[in-house]
């Protein structure tokens, strides 16, 4: 039979093509007579090249959830770095099915508040997730698509992550010194010697390293889906960094044991390509744990060297050090311990007492 109907519930004409010797569709239509009716027009007239589907408009707020949201999200693709394209992209897809079939303006607070409690025992994906759902409905709201945003959640912005333990910059060293590998520990003490991002680290080209002048030239990072230009969060971002001479020294001893091409990656993997973050985990984990340190991860590295680096700076020097885009980030670095309030005063007391 010509007319068909479709899993979605709508009606499919259809004409037999006697040069294709196969039936071409003419549109889908809600009803099947509708359907019949432009089966009939077409056969009593030249079969028509090609028959658009005709388009039915969306009344207002009725669009299903997951249709929009992924629009949004692919309108974002190219504005965000990959990383925070693909996790939306996961919240919307993993974490936010409850909402996928409900129109836009069906998705009340009430909704909002089900799914929240629904995720209690998975606070920190909560939060992640819920920041997606919020974008969506705002970007619904601003389009005029709902009359309010229903995500009223209070307090879900909160920081539900486990407070770090602190480390200092010796217990970097002592991982360091677990290794004859010179490539490794290069990798370690040039962490700790910038405060490089582990993507910026991974991302570094000989041609990216001064080694006369103990400089990197951070312009590009890794990430899961490949090599991207600029910094994690700007794709202009690029900075040149000093090397402390403990990184300096450890990265001329790696260089000289190795063969080395100015387009070739500085850490390489057991094949000669370029490092991966599971490739340095694997080596840099067992290290790790041999010193006593088996929480210390990669960040907590940029983490200790921009600390320090703050305790000698101004709140701008700090935010170009790490490659920030604004101060918020920046300022978590800017530690007021009892050692940093005692050499301020010190300076503090010789200014007044000069001044006398």
């Amino acid at each position: 039979m010509p007319v068909r109907k479709l899993k979605s519930g709508k009606y499919q004409a259809r004409v037999w093509d006697k040069r294709a010797k196969k039936y071409v569709p003419l549109g889908t239509y809600d009803t099947e007579k509708e359907a019949g009716y432009a089966e009939y027009d077409a056969e009593q007239g030249r079969l028509p090249e090609k028959v658009a589907t005709p388009k039915v408009a969306i009344p207002r707020g009725r669009e299903k959830f997951e249709a929009f949201a992924l629009r949004v999200i692919e309108a974002g693709k190219d504005k965000w770095a990959p990383s925070t394209y693909h996790s939306h992209l996961r919240d919307l897809q993993k974490h936010l099915k409850v909402f996928h079939a409900m129109p836009l303006a069906d998705i009340d607070a009430a909704d909002v508040e089900d799914w929240w409690n629904s995720m209690e025992k998975q606070k920190v994906i909560r939060k992640q997730a819920y920041a997606t759902l919020r974008m969506v409905m705002k970007r619904a709201l601003t389009r005029r698509l709902i009359d309010y945003t229903p995500c009223l959640i209070e307090g879900a912005t909160k920081d539900h992550s486990k407070k770090r333990p602190t480390f200092k910059s010796d217990d970097v060293r002592l991982i360091a010194m677990m290794t004859d590998d010179l490539q490794m520990r290069a990798a370690i003490l040039t962490l700790l010697g910038t405060g490089a991002r582990i993507g910026e680290l991974l991302a570094l080209d000989w041609e990216d390293i001064d080694l006369e002048q103990g400089k990197a030239d951070i312009h590009r990072h890794l990430t899961p889906y490949g090599l991207e230009e600029g910094t994690k969060h700007n794709a202009d971002g690029r900075r040149v960094l000093l090397l402390t001479n403990e990184a300096a020294e450890a990265l001329r001893a790696y260089a000289y044991s190795v063969v080395r091409n100015p387009q070739e990656p500085v850490f390489t993997n057991a094949w000669g390509r370029r490092m991966t973050y599971k490739a340095f985990a694997t080596r840099f984990n067992p290290l790790r744990v041999t010193a006593g340190f088996p929480n210390l991860n990669p960040h907590d590295i940029r983490h200790i060297h921009l600390t320090e680096y703050g305790r000698v700076s101004t709140l701008g020097e700090v935010m170009e050090r790490g490659g920030h885009k604004d101060y918020t980030s920046s300022l978590r670095y800017q530690h007021t311990d009892e050692e940093r309030q005692k050499a301020i005063m010190e300076k503090l007391e010789r200014v007044m007492f000069t001044n006398l």
